[in-house]
């Protein structure tokens, strides 16, 4: 390093003297010396965009998708089994719990409860008709209720 250069300047001069000698080195292998000459630059542009990607999600809290409304969805009413060639497509919603406990009352589950009162508010459906919990328990206890009730659910 001269004195009366920057180290902007030594830092070029330094790195134009490392690629032509690494050019010299492999003249003959043009895809090696590519590779060396641009991993680093693309390393780079990767952690970059890394960095703007944090920045910008950090900004703008959680990164959530649009919110899409959907139209009101008419309620199956009184109605027993669904025959497409006589009714219109309609909608009931039933719910269950993955947990410890078993009853669908239990208090653990209220939350999820005062959730699906909303839901069905917002869509016209009567809570515990249109909508209603059908079972709590485990996994196998959903799969087990949608066996024996096939056709009603």
């Amino acid at each position: 390093m001269n004195e009366n250069e920057s180290e902007l300047i030594t830092f070029f001069i330094q790195t134009r003297v490392l690629v032509w000698k690494n050019m010299m080195l492999f003249k003959r292998k043009i895809g090696v010396f590519l590779f060396i000459i641009l991993t680093p630059i693309a390393v780079g542009f990767m952690l970059s965009l890394m960095v703007d990607v944090a920045s910008m999600t950090h900004s703008q809290g959680a990164v959530e998708p649009p919110v899409e409304k959907v139209g009101k969805v008419p309620a199956c009413g009184e109605r027993g089994d669904f025959d497409p060639r006589i009714h219109e497509p309609c909608v009931s919603v039933g719910y269950g719990f993955i947990g410890q406990y078993k009853d669908v009352n239990d208090p653990a589950y209220s939350k999820y409860h005062n959730i699906m009162k909303i839901f069905a508010k917002d869509n016209g459906f009567k809570f515990g008709h249109d909508v209603k919990a059908l079972t709590a328990g485990g996994q196998q206890d959903i799969f087990d209720y949608l066996d024996n009730n096939k056709n009603q659910t």
